[in-house]
């Protein structure tokens, strides 16, 4: 990354710069290991380089959209995912092949009991624990600009539990559960479990060939030394569409 002025820290004062998004058809290669069609890129966006990753997929698929060249999957890096996006992308005919983060609580990270573990009854607003304790209330709540759900297990019921290692380390309550609200919650749930699978992990290595258009990008038309700088970040859909009429 060379910047246009100022000191070359990247983001740092006086730097100015942009991303490029671009996006490409992909194939699979046949029996023989041969690609039926060139692989044609489809889009390229270049906003300023602080808008990150994620705010750009909407924005990629309506540029594509008004091209006539909406793709039936897109595969994208978890950069642009999110269980918001999996679902708007759904309702607009578009199966979005990224990687959601994975959960960040101190229970994934340790062993212990995640989310996904406990059984959410939403008709009656209840949450059940892998231990078979019913959570005491359920209040709708905030988190990071984010609606949730807060669900809350008794201290009385969560101290002498004899997983409570595995599942909370809080001392004067019992387990706090966060999670979104039902749609959202069981998109990335669902979206979670089918990413650990054989199957889409396949699926998902047509990505990597999106990885030559890149190096192309950078190493043949120098674009990270443009007269603005800018930074070439992948984003493409592997359903073929035809080019746009020339």
């Amino acid at each position: 990354m060379t910047p246009t002025r100022g000191t070359p820290v990247k983001r740092g004062k006086g730097w100015t710069g942009y991303k490029v998004h671009l996006s490409e058809t992909c194939h699979i290669p046949d029996a023989d290991g041969h690609r039926p069609a060139p692989d044609l890129i489809t889009s390229a966006e270049t906003p300023l380089a602080p808008v990150t990753d994620v705010e750009m997929t909407e924005p990629v698929h309506d540029a594509l959209a008004r091209r006539g060249l909406r793709p039936g999957e897109h595969a994208a890096d978890s950069g642009y995912a999110s269980a918001e996006l999996l679902l708007a992308a759904r309702a607009r005919g578009i199966t979005l092949l990224a990687p959601l983060l994975p959960d960040p609580s101190p229970q994934a990270r340790s062993g212990g009991y995640t989310a996904d573990m406990f059984t959410i009854d939403w008709g009656h607003r209840q949450v059940t624990c892998p231990e078979g304790q019913v959570s005491s209330s359920w209040t709708p709540a905030r988190s990071k600009g984010t609606s949730i759900i807060l669900a809350r297990f008794a201290k009385a019921t969560c101290q002498p539990c004899p997983a409570r290692a595995r599942c909370t380390t809080a001392v004067r309550s019992g387990r706090q559960l966060g999670f979104r609200h039902r749609q959202i919650h069981e998109a990335l749930t669902a979206a979670r479990a089918e990413q650990a699978g054989d199957a889409w992990q396949r699926k998902y290595r047509i990505r990597a060939g999106v990885e030559g258009t890149i190096a192309q990008a950078t190493h043949v038309t120098g674009i990270r030394r443009a007269a603005t700088s800018a930074w070439a970040k992948p984003a493409w859909n592997t359903t073929p569409q035809p080019p746009p009429s020339t």
